[in-house]
């Protein structure tokens, strides 16, 4: 009876340290797994967290790129802007003044009252620019060349009245004593000729610096209205330069000898015959063409232009 319950006994233990065994081994294991699965989460982590650096750099990246994309998109339109900004016109474009002659013709001004530093010194610079009204390509091209033309015609008068007001200031602060002038630089247009081939247009100026009187000048500039280019000498006329030289020539023989004697220098037909060629001074009219010399070139200041006309008999034009 003893035996059979120490057997008993015996076997119960085994049976405990085998379930015991068994559990502990499951246990390790489970632990194994967990870790295992710790690991593989972790090496998850890792790789997600990775992917996600990957993304942020690459979106990172992206930002960077489209930032530069739009700097430069705005570099770009700025650069595009730039000229545009060299374009820009004093004159006063919302206000066009009909001519009072021609209907195909406006004018626009820029006006500007500068002064010296102690502001006693005063100089007004005044410039009206002609444009053709109608619209085409061959008017677009033409007052381009007209608004390059008087546009420096207003910064030359804004420069020079600048400079002018400064030597009022200078001068009269030497001398002790007021030597101011109102400084006056003005530049206007007559329309000689307008038809249906020739635009002829005498930019008339003037520019008062001091003294007794101003002093008056002039640009001709005579455009072909089918090719909106600006014409002269062997374009325009239908003769060589050597033929025009000798109509010039005999159109002021005429002037000068029917004039009062004394009234032109005595050299002034040899300063003609010197300046005889299509570089010429002149200007087209419904009459002919008109040559010109500025004041003092041929006569006293009071004479003022001194001009010849020939007809268009003797001096025929290139008929398009």
């Amino acid at each position: 009876m003893k035996k059979n319950r120490l057997s008993k006994f015996v076997f119960l233990g085994l049976l405990v340290i085998m379930v015991t065994g068994i559990s502990i081994a499951i246990g390790m294991s489970v632990g194994n797994q967990k870790e295992d699965r710790l690991q593989e989460n972790e090496q998850q982590k890792e790789e997600v967290e990775s992917v996600l650096q990957t993304d942020e750099q690459q979106e990172g990246r992206q930002e960077e790129q489209q930032e530069e994309q739009q700097e430069g998109q705005q570099e770009g339109q700025q650069e595009e802007k730039f000229p545009e900004a060299e374009t820009e016109t004093p004159f006063d474009m919302a206000n066009p003044v009909p001519d009072e002659t021609y209907t195909a013709i406006v004018s626009y001004q820029a006006k500007k009252v500068l002064q010296s530093e102690n502001g006693l010194a005063k100089a007004e610079i005044t410039v009206t620019m002609p444009q053709l009204a109608m619209r085409s390509v061959t008017a677009e091209k033409i007052n381009e060349q007209l608004f390059d033309f008087y546009r420096n015609e207003y910064e030359t008068g804004i420069a020079t009245g600048e400079a002018d007001a400064r030597f009022q200031q200078e001068s009269s602060e030497d001398m002790g004593e007021d030597f101011y002038y109102d400084y006056t630089y003005e530049v206007g247009y007559e329309i000689t000729l307008l038809n249906d081939q020739y635009l002829s247009i005498l930019a008339d100026g003037y520019e008062y610096a001091g003294g007794a009187h101003g002093m008056p000048f002039r640009t001709s500039m005579i455009f072909d209205l089918e090719t909106g280019e600006q014409v002269k000498g062997e374009s325009l006329f239908e003769v060589s330069e050597e033929q025009f030289r000798e109509i010039k020539l005999e159109a002021y023989r005429e002037l000068i000898a029917q004039s009062e004697e004394g009234m032109y220098w005595e050299n002034a037909l040899s300063i003609v015959e010197e300046s005889a060629n299509f570089d010429s001074d002149y200007y087209l009219t419904e009459n002919g063409v008109t040559f010109y010399y500025h004041p003092y070139a041929l006569a006293p200041y009071a004479a003022g232009y001194v001009e010849a006309t020939v007809p268009y008999e003797k001096l025929p034009l290139v008929k398009g």
